[in-house]
């Protein structure tokens, strides 16, 4: 199978070809694109199969290094900020977790690792978490403070014996910290590019100085490297950390273990507590609205549901999004000025300019891809600048077809197990 890749100096998120390549659309995918799979401009022998992630001299992504030191000072004017596209992230959770890199907070035995276990189960297998619905892809869930026997336990206790998981990845212990620990997981990748998601569980036991001296500095400079591995390979990155034992502060988030240079490099955060006799799940981020939901445990089969949730910030109404929707059919490619006069065709009164049309689709390439299931970019030809917008089915590797079986049936969790095989699961979490 052929694969389409990035040189290795391409891996810039904000840019929207591969730089360095002879022609600018033919290795256009690179890490941290949302796309999975080689388009028909990719210049791949077989587009529509699945791509392989930039190769290993572009991994070192700890280092912060993504593109050279002069374009990251680069300044730019707010123009040509407006004509730039950025690729939208993945999501893993349905308006709760986009690709990026969070931090769980929650007392001890409050049920932060019951909770990932559930996460990390529905993620794998494709069933909705917590009422939303989930994105199947693989998961790495580096359980640092359990043994094998007792998360073999917790799983069966919780899920049954019925599946086989294969998409779902542990690992048990590790001397790595930081940088070491990025390594590892960037050659994890190498082997699964389709991973899009990985808890670590606990965050304690991979800071790079063991968190015995706290200063915003020292917080910020801990979360910075993981922050930055998963803009590189666009996926979501959960660390679970602890909550301080007494806090004053009116902002719940004030209650994690550390100061606030934790949540300054983070993408967001989410903090599992008790409160007045009800368990709170509340939810901070940049990329979503914050939202609170209460939660109920069930103490029989040790999983988590939703009791109810604050109602979510829609985004605004786009008549644009239903506009284009109807106009590319089932695929099109041409100028900014042959689109806008075919959208005129449905609504004459678009107040838009071909060179303002561009810049606000610019900004609707997230929620075209979301909303619609339309991936949107822009090429530049020797002629003109072409837009495409393409149709896209839904994500699934054909290469493992194979392993279709650990899926559970949609909108379920599997069957309680018998009495029998519950033995080895324990009340911690």
């Amino acid at each position: 199978m052929s694969l389409c890749t990035c040189s290795p100096w391409s891996c810039w998120r904000d840019s929207i070809s591969c730089r360095g390549s002879g022609n600018t659309m033919s290795g256009r995918v690179w890490a941290g694109s949302s796309i999975s799979r080689c388009p028909p401009w990719s210049g791949c022998a077989t587009p529509g199969r699945s791509w392989s992630p930039c190769p290993a001299a572009c991994w070192p992504v700890w280092t912060g290094r993504r593109g050279s030191g002069m374009d990251r000072e680069k300044i730019i004017t707010a123009a040509e900020l407006m004509d730039m596209q950025f690729l939208p992230r993945s999501t893993v959770v349905d308006g709760m977790l986009p690709a990026g890199c969070y931090i769980l907070a929650g007392a001890p035995k409050v049920g932060k690792s019951f909770l990932m276990a559930q996460l990390c189960w529905c993620v794998a297998t494709g069933i909705p978490f917590l009422g939303q619905p989930t994105r199947r892809s693989h998961v790495l869930y580096l359980s640092l403070e359990d043994t094998k026997e007792r998360v073999q336990g917790r799983l069966i206790r919780m899920f049954g014996v019925e599946h086989q998981v294969k998409r779902l990845h542990l690992k048990f212990g590790t001397d790595l910290r930081g940088g070491d620990l990025l390594a590892m997981l960037g050659g994890f990748f190498m082997d699964h590019p389709s991973v899009r998601l990985v808890v670590i569980d606990t965050f304690q036991r991979v800071r790079e100085g063991g968190g015995a001296q706290y200063s915003y500095q020292s917080d910020y400079e801990e979360i910075r490297p993981f922050k930055e591995f998963t803009d590189i390979h666009d996926v979501a990155l959960i660390l679970v950390h602890h909550t301080r034992k007494n806090t004053e502060s009116e902002n719940s988030f004030d209650r994690i273990s550390g100061t606030n240079g934790l949540l300054g490099a983070a993408d967001g955060a989410f903090l599992l507590y008790r409160e007045k006799g009800r368990v709170i799940l509340d939810q901070t981020g940049r990329e979503l609205p914050g939202q609170r939901m209460i939660l109920d445990f069930d103490p029989q089969r040790c999983l988590w549901t939703v009791v109810s949730r604050e109602a979510e910030i829609a985004e605004p109404p786009e008549p644009l999004l239903d506009l284009i929707d109807q106009a590319i059919g089932g695929g099109w490619q041409g100028t900014a000025t042959e689109l806008l006069e075919r959208l005129r065709r449905l609504d004459p009164e678009l107040p838009y300019r071909a060179n303002t049309l561009t810049r606000k689709l610019n900004a609707l390439t997230r929620r075209l891809k979301e909303e619609k299931g339309i991936e949107y970019w822009k090429s530049r030809r020797p002629e003109s600048r072409q837009l495409t917008f393409l149709r896209t089915e839904d994500e699934e590797e054909d290469e493992e077809r194979d392993d279709d079986d650990d899926s559970a049936p949609a909108g379920e969790i599997p069957s309680l197990p018998s009495s029998g095989s519950e033995s080895g699961g324990d009340g911690n979490g």
